[in-house]
């Protein structure tokens, strides 16, 4: 139930000002980066605009807000919103597995910083949960946005899939946000998705899914499993119909900290007869096998079909000479065939991202 008497108005005004305070101040560091990162090809980068998506109800533990309850907030949210609704979630460690329902459209969730706001699931496969209810999100309400919130599992290792987020909400977007999780921190679905200097955390399948998804400067740092491969994505394309993949721009593929030196990960496997994963402009470190890629198990005509894409990345991980020899893995060189990846012409960033507050750019660097 809301506990919106517990809340002075003078406290609202006074979380609504701190909230616009780091806003702006976020906003002021990201347009640096964003000047100093588009150079080479300014003409077809295009940060976002200036909107300012003001929380409408707050989320606290300690009862100052209108929920102590993620979920009680959502339920609050009006159906099939035609504008944003943002939610205010004060710094704390839920302990709760939010669902964000399809009827339940445009919610932002805005947290008080990734290390602060904490969303956290410990459930998992081996306890008998279907993988999406394993997430501590799991959304499927169209044009969801999260901003400044970690989304975690903290399940042991070896028991399967742990999800920290389930997304399948259309035209969703994150930024500034953690996943963290042993085995599939982030399982995107399907739909539209894009995810923007985010950090991200795991060792087994660390992102899978079948969505049509775009990471754009994030860190993900890989661990190393106790048995097996480490392993980025497992992307599920199995139809030539729709364009699904994952996209990775001028992001940073590393060994997450404290990793054993001889730690060895792959930027993906197949999960489907077409699966189809792309690095473009991207960091790839010391952790990544020469070989890049790995079949585990995938039947040798599937190897023929992937669409395994590398473009102008740097780094110790980065030389191609020693790559996987698959029909399905390519060396992009031509800048036109990179360009069909980026924000813009993949997932037409530019028409929607502007209203999320969430920054992009919408080509290549």
């Amino acid at each position: 139930m809301p506990t919106t008497e517990l809340t002075s108005e003078g406290q609202i005004i006074s979380r609504i000002l701190n909230y616009l305070t780091v806003l702006i101040m976020m906003a002021t560091a990201v347009l640096v980066v964003v000047k100093f990162t588009v150079s080479r090809h300014q003409e077809h980068s295009s940060p976002s605009t200036s909107v300012v998506i003001i929380p409408q109800i707050t989320v606290a533990l300690d009862g100052s807000g209108d929920f102590t309850s993620i979920s009680d907030a959502v339920a609050a949210v009006p159906n099939f919103s035609e504008d944003y609704f943002g939610i205010l979630i004060i710094a704390g460690f839920y302990r709760e597995v939010v669902r964000v329902p399809k009827e339940k459209t445009r919610i932002v969730f805005i947290g008080e910083g990734p290390l602060r706001t904490i969303i956290s699931s410990n459930r998992s496969e081996a306890e008998g949960w279907r993988k999406e209810s394993t997430a501590a999100a799991w959304v499927s309400g169209e044009g969801f946005v999260a901003i400044n919130i970690t989304f975690e599992n903290t399940a042991d290792p070896g028991n399967g899939y742990a999800v920290s987020f389930f997304n399948e909400a259309k035209k969703s977007a994150l930024y500034l946000c953690g996943f963290k999780s042993y085995e599939n921190a982030i399982e995107a679905s399907r739909n539209t998705q894009f995810y923007r200097e985010c950090t991200i955390y795991g060792a087994v399948n660390v992102i899978s899914g079948d969505a049509a998804a775009v990471f754009q400067t994030c860190t993900i740092n890989m661990g190393k499993p106790a048995r097996g491969d480490s392993v980025l994505t497992v992307q599920n394309r199995i139809t030539l119909i729709y364009l699904t993949a994952f996209v990775f721009h001028n992001c940073t593929v590393d060994a997450a900290p404290r990793m054993p030196g001889d730690a060895v990960a792959y930027l993906g496997k197949p999960g489907g007869e077409y699966s189809t994963v792309v690095l473009l402009q991207s960091f790839l470190g010391g952790i990544v096998s020469p070989r890049g890629w790995i079949a585990a198990g995938a039947n040798v005509s599937v190897l023929n079909t992937v669409y395994y894409g590398e473009y102008e990345n740097r780094g110790p991980g980065a030389g191609t000479s020693e790559r996987v020899s698959w029909a399905g893995f390519r060396v992009i060189r031509d800048a036109s065939e990179a360009n069909k990846f980026t924000l813009g012409s993949f997932i037409d960033g530019k028409q929607w991202l502007p209203k999320t507050s969430v920054k992009f750019v919408e080509g290549l660097i």
